[in-house]
């Protein structure tokens, strides 16, 4: 397993079409790169170790 979690381009263009009807523009999925990367870095440890808690928790 490489990869615990993936977000795809057709991941994001498919919540745009959901969201506002059209694809994103190849500038606009960078942006959204971007604010994702942002958003993950500060909060992806605490996640992880809230799951691992969980796991320990129903032993």
């Amino acid at each position: 397993m490489n990869h615990i979690f993936v977000i795809n381009v057709q991941d994001v263009q498919r919540i745009s079409l959901e969201r506002i009807g059209r694809e994103l523009t190849l500038d606009e999925i960078e942006e959204i790169k971007k604010g994702v990367e942002f958003g993950l870095e500060l909060s992806w440890e605490e996640v992880i170790a809230t799951s691992i808690d969980e796991i320990v928790d129903k032993t």
